[in-house]
């Protein structure tokens, strides 16, 4: 937006810790690089638990010399809190005004730390920036599932439970517009057996497609990067990470996490193997079934109609861990829009999903 010698960047993130912990990273790679970060969260408590975390372990402990750690940390990052935004119950007057609260505040952060550049990670927080960074001056790159289905590169499939089917011409439109040759993503191969052949640097060819006999030997720390024109690759630098890697990563650094993830009495929809909770209008009960009160857990988090809970007294994180230890199947097994056919989950890499 504004051209500086030291580069400040505007992250908008918040809400889940999907859209969170990914922002937070991207601030943590861009301060050690000398930029100057402004982080735009929600309100949520999982965001200012966060945010206070990541600021602690920037800050000098007691006796440590602040100038010296400043140089190891890098750049300063100042953080904005932005008021809540979201459609509660069909109140679209009630987001609306959320929704101006919020783009005002983006807006006046904008003003005061004039960023060169704003990189929103999703979810409701991002919107209000990206109105506001818009209305600025900014060149924003937005390429939404609507504009493929009005172009028709999307079509709607009737009984489709997801929309990650619609997703893959707006994905493949805007890498061949913009000539991305790198798209980074945070899948691993423990997630399901399509991902089990995943490569760290897995090449898509001219046409945005995965091939899992085409691809690349990765010899300890050795990759092949080469592109021809219109190839490109999708990066996974958590492959070889499993879940038991991250329950313990998040032990050990204390990180907060979505309740969701924590057993208790929730009030779900019992559809074969899976619990669904019903928290959209759309999701109530079908003929014969009804909510049953059941102590379970989220094990793995998506779009609330195409994830499953799971039966589970773990409530806390090493309860979690402990449990996981005598776990033996995926934690995608409750996700729906996996089990729509066989092998879904690889066809639709094939045909360009991330």
């Amino acid at each position: 937006m504004t051209k500086s010698t030291a580069p400040s960047i505007a992250i908008a993130c918040g809400g889940t810790g999907g859209h969170l912990f990914p922002g937070l990273a991207v601030a943590g790679q861009l301060l050690k690089r000398g930029c100057a970060v402004t982080l735009l969260v929600s309100p949520k408590e999982v965001d200012q638990q966060a945010v206070k975390a990541a600021l602690e372990r920037r800050a000098p402990a007691h006796g440590e010399d602040a100038e010296r750690i400043d140089r190891v940390a890098g750049a300063p990052m100042e953080v904005v809190t932005l008021p809540a935004v979201g459609l509660q119950n069909r109140n679209y007057f009630s987001f609306g005004v959320s929704f101006l609260k919020a783009w005002l505040a983006a807006r006046r952060a904008f003003r005061h730390h004039k960023p060169s550049a704003a990189l929103a990670m999703g979810g409701f927080t991002s919107a209000p920036p990206i109105f506001a960074a818009k209305q600025l001056g900014a060149k924003l790159i937005v390429r939404t599932v609507d504009q493929a289905i009005a172009n028709g590169t999307a079509v709607v499939t009737k009984g489709d439970i997801s929309r990650n089917r619609l997703q893959i011409p707006a994905l493949l439109g805007a890498i061949e517009e913009y000539r991305f040759d790198c798209c980074i993503g945070g899948a691993r191969r423990d997630e399901e057996k399509a991902r089990a052949k995943e490569r760290f640097f897995s090449f898509r060819d001219g046409f945005g497609q995965w091939d899992p006999k085409n691809q690349r030997p990765e010899i300890w720390n050795l990759y092949n990067a080469r592109l021809n024109p219109g190839e490109n690759m999708r990066v996974f630098p958590l492959s070889n990470w499993t879940e038991m890697d991250v329950w313990q990563y998040i032990h050990l650094e204390n990180i907060p996490i979505v309740p969701l993830y924590y057993a208790k009495e929730r009030e779900v929809l019992v559809r074969g193997n899976s619990l669904i909770m019903p928290e959209q209008s759309f999701m109530g009960p079908r003929d014969g079934e009804k909510l049953q009160t059941v102590k379970c857990r989220m094990r793995s988090l998506g779009c609330s109609p195409c994830t499953g809970a799971i039966r589970s007294d773990a409530d806390t994180i090493p309860k979690i861990i402990a449990e996981l230890v005598a776990v033996r199947n995926s934690e995608r097994e409750n996700r729906v829009i996996d089990h729509d056919r066989e092998g879904s989950m690889e066809l639709k890499k094939r045909e360009g999903y991330f």
